[in-house]
């Protein structure tokens, strides 16, 4: 049995005087329901605001990805190439475990060819893939150290990719080097005038950026 009381036909009344008023102003300024269906959210724009301030908005977008690190790692199983997030990591060309084996042997007597000067393009791609791996997959610092005078050695004889290679190791100190972000910068666009080479092009684009190694520069950037 239903009990009637006053009280309780009160509470039980869901009509909202301000319902009224919203759906007269809608009607009169067009409806806000063909704007935002009932099914779709409203635009971004409506529903958050970014800070001005540019550091707050870095750690407010840090602490966002943080919170899909999980995620993160779980997509990019590397072990498992199905699942990788598509990247780019520079160099592309560095060898696996398995194929460094075969090509360090080769390296000694690549330019003891008598068709040296013909295959050269080739002994330096072999010198930098080399370099690249023992720099980059080597845990052994004097290991690190024969990666970084391969590197080196490209770079001084004006290998693009030798030359953006040595200019990583002295931003970032690898191999024992002190970090050295201008010397760094120097080779970079070195290697940008004299090759065009993408990715010191981008390196040296991220320090005028960032002023680190050449003077802040937003524009040129």
């Amino acid at each position: 049995a239903r009990h009637d009381d006053p009280d309780d036909e009160d509470d039980l009344d869901l009509h909202d005087e301000d319902d009224d008023d919203y759906h007269a102003g809608a009607h009169q300024h067009g409806s806000r329901d063909e704007d935002h269906p009932k099914d779709s959210p409203p635009p971004a724009s409506e529903i958050y605001h970014p800070p001005d301030d540019e550091a707050e908005r870095y750690h407010q977008c840090l602490a966002y990805h943080k919170a899909l690190l999980y995620s993160y790692r779980r997509r990019w199983d590397w072990a498992n190439k199905e699942s990788r997030i598509p990247t780019v990591s520079w160099p592309t060309n560095v060898p696996s475990d398995e194929e460094i084996g075969p090509m360090a042997s080769d390296l000694p007597y690549c330019g003891r060819s008598p068709n040296y000067r013909s295959d050269e393009l080739y002994c330096n791609r072999l010198r930098f893939r080399v370099g690249s791996y023992l720099l980059m997959q080597s845990h052994d610092p004097e290991a690190q150290k024969r990666g970084l005078k391969i590197v080196r050695d490209l770079a001084e004889r004006g290998h693009p990719d030798g030359m953006c290679s040595y200019a990583t190791c002295l931003n970032e100190g690898r191999a024992g080097l002190d970090p050295n972000p201008d010397q760094a910068a120097v080779w970079w666009r070195l290697a940008a005038d004299m090759h065009h080479h993408p990715q010191s092009m981008y390196e040296l684009g991220v320090a005028l950026y960032t002023g680190e190694g050449v003077a802040e520069d937003e524009a040129r950037a």
